[in-house]
């Protein structure tokens, strides 16, 4: 089973190297209500850009945009994707290089520059707080 734009399990594999099944990526063949990751990519792009000027240039442009964004949202959730550090009491999550190489294929060919953009806080390491409570 694939997207409207031909999109399948198989496309979503040259972005990423993933332990999901074909069904999880495209939905369960015998089940028309199961639609799998590309479903929920294509209904998100459909919602963002239904009604409004932004196209893709050809019907591959939009297939390659469902996998690359369908490998994001692999890597981001289902399959994630991330180190942990911890320290004392303190403990920081990074995103791996492969998340931020896969967010800048996903908005380079992002039409409308609508997916991809960074849902991370940023930590402010060069920030210093005095605990003195006194004034200088």
């Amino acid at each position: 089973m694939a997207t409207s734009a031909g999109t399948s399990a198989e496309d979503v594999r040259v972005e990423i190297n993933t332990i999901l099944d074909d069904s999880d990526i495209e939905g369960e063949q015998d089940n028309p209500d199961s639609t799998g990751i590309l479903g929920r990519v294509e209904r998100d792009i459909d919602r963002k850009y239904d009604d409004t000027d932004i196209t893709f240039e050809n019907e591959q442009h939009r297939q390659d945009f469902e996998a690359t964004l369908a490998a994001l949202r692999i890597a981001e959730g289902l399959d994630r994707r991330a180190e942990s550090v911890t320290s004392g009491r303190s403990s920081k999550t990074y995103e791996t290089t492969e998340i931020d190489n896969i967010r800048q294929r996903v908005r380079s060919l992002d039409p409308g520059d609508e997916f991809g953009q960074p849902n991370s806080i940023i930590y402010d390491s060069d920030r210093h707080i005095s605990s003195s409570g006194g004034n200088s």
